[in-house]
């Protein structure tokens, strides 16, 4: 069997679940300022948020040239059982324009979405009084 090849196949929905991604370290330092911010319990609550801010833009993430930021798992980042999982990836998919994906580009493409939606959202919200309704108002009016 070819290793290159193995390495570079599509991967399944259902291997989604057991993989782990991470962000760029400023990806993650955002993340936790708007999982603080905005009163979250739960890591996975603003990561879902931000790759859902940066797939609502027409652009191509710009790649991560450090992805150090801490691992969680695919069933936790988007949900348990083939549903969740296959709605985040067909949206990443749609987003690519291309799929099914290799796992180290899937890994990647999750990680600059995540960083660059990270980055927008705490941005937008650090100065604001109502983090909370500022953020709703800024993810109803994603503009494309």
């Amino acid at each position: 069997m070819n290793t290159a090849a193995a390495v570079a196949a599509p991967i399944g929905i259902s291997d989604v679940g057991r993989l782990d991604f991470r962000t760029s370290r400023s990806g993650e330092t955002a993340t936790a300022s708007l999982q603080r911010a905005l009163g979250l319990q739960y890591r996975y609550q603003p990561a879902r948020l931000a790759i859902g801010r940066s797939l609502g833009l027409d652009t191509r993430p710009a790649p991560i040239a450090s992805v150090d930021g801490k691992a969680i798992r695919g069933e936790t980042l988007f949900g348990q059982g083939a549903d969740g999982i296959g709605l985040w990836m067909s949206l990443i998919v749609e987003h690519a324009g291309r799929g099914p994906l290799p796992r180290r580009e899937l890994q990647e493409l999750v990680a600059a979405h995540w960083a660059r939606g990270a980055g927008l959202l705490w941005d937008n919200l650090r100065s604001s009084a109502n983090a909370a309704a500022d953020l709703a108002a800024q993810l109803l009016r994603t503009p494309r």
